[in-house]
C-alpha cells in the first residue's frame, strides 16, 4: 500500500518549532472567523475576543520609548492595534527553554507605567506543548497551558478545515496528520520512559529506549520486504550503551537486500547500523 504523501515530513520540518508557530498564524490570518474559534477554545475572556492581529517570532518591546528593555521573542503574538490587550504564545516541540522565558512574557502583557504605576497593557501568556507540558521558566508568572492534542487538533478539524478554500484545507490534512504523529511518539515516551522513575533517572536506558523506538519505526516503514532482517532488540542497544559486552554484542540495526551483494551497484538495499 503507498504511503501518503506529506509534504512536512517530504520536506524534513515535521518537528520544527518555527514551521509549527507559522503555519498556525497562517490559519489565523486567513479568516477573522478562524481567529475567533481560535480564541474561544482558548478561553479568553469576551474583552479579548476582537483581538485579529498576528505576528510569529516577534521582538517584545517596552512601550516606554526611553527603556530599551526587550522580554524576548515571541513565537506567536496576537493583539489589536486600537486596544492595548496581547496574546503571547510559546510553542515547544522538543527544545528547552530560556532562562525565565515565561516570566519574561508576563512582564511583557502586565507591563506598568513608570511614572503612574498602572498597568500600560493587560494579557494572556499560553505555554504550547504537545502533551499539555508545564514550563520550567515561569518564575512567578502567570500563565495558561495549551496542547496540540486538546487545542491545535479539533480548532483545525471543526473549525478550520470544512471552511477554508481547497488548497489549504489539503495542507491541514497533512499537518494534522504531522501533528498526530507528533503527539502519538510524545505519548510513546511518557507511557515508556518520562513517567517511569526509574528509567528517567538512567540516561543510558532513556537512550536505548529512544534508539529502540527509532528502529521499530524504521522497521515498520519497509515492513513487507522478505529479505529484511532484524539485527537489533533493546537488550543489544541497551548494553551498546552502557559499553558492555563484546564487539559483536555491539553490532545492531537493520539489513535490507542481499548483503553479499552489498557491493553491488545494481542490488536493491538499504542497511542501517551502528
Amino acid at each position: 500500500m503507498r504511503k501518503e504523501f506529506n509534504f512536512f515530513e517530504f520536506l524534513g520540518i515535521e518537528s520544527k518549532e518555527t514551521i509549527h508557530s507559522q503555519f498556525i498564524a497562517s490559519v489565523l490570518k486567513e479568516d477573522k472567523q478562524f481567529c475567533h474559534s481560535f480564541l474561544s477554545r482558548l478561553e479568553t475572556p469576551c474583552d479579548f475576543q476582537d483581538l485579529y492581529k498576528i505576528d510569529t517570532e516577534v521582538q517584545l518591546l517596552s512601550r516606554d520609548k526611553t527603556n530599551k528593555k526587550t522580554y524576548g521573542r515571541a513565537d506567536i503574538l496576537i493583539w489589536h492595534d486600537k486596544i492595548d490587550k496581547r496574546i503571547v504564545i510559546e510553542n515547544k516541540i522538543y527544545a528547552g527553554e530560556q532562562h525565565l522565558q515565561i516570566q519574561k512574557y508576563y512582564d511583557y502583557v502586565t507591563e506598568k507605567d513608570k511614572r503612574t504605576g498602572i498597568a500600560c497593557r493587560n494579557g494572556i501568556v499560553y505555554f504550547l506543548t504537545l502533551e499539555n507540558k508545564v514550563p520550567r521558566s515561569a518564575g512567578q508568572a502567570e500563565y495558561k497551558i495549551i496542547g496540540y492534542r486538546n487545542v491545535i487538533i479539533p480548532w483545525l478539524e471543526k473549525d478550520v478545515k470544512d471552511k477554508c478554500n481547497p488548497l489549504l484545507k489539503s495542507a491541514i490534512e497533512q499537518y494534522i496528520q504531522t501533528v498526530k504523529k507528533l503527539t502519538k511518539y510524545q505519548g510513546y515516551l511518557e507511557k515508556n520512559i518520562l513517567l517511569s522513575d526509574d528509567r528517567i533517572k538512567d540516561k543510558n536506558k532513556y537512550k536505548s529506549f529512544l534508539e529502540h523506538y527509532f528502529w521499530q519505526k524504521l522497521e515498520s516503514e519497509i515492513n513487507g520486504k522478505p529479505d529484511t532482517k532484524r539485527k537489533y532488540s533493546f537488550d543489544k542497544i541497551h548494553r551498546y550503551n552502557c559499553n558492555k559486552g563484546n564487539p559483536i554484542e555491539r553490532s545492531y540495526g537493520l539489513i535490507y537486500g542481499n548483503f553479499r551483494k552489498w557491493f553491488s551497484v545494481n542490488s536493491p538495499k538499504i542497511i542501517v547500523s551502528l
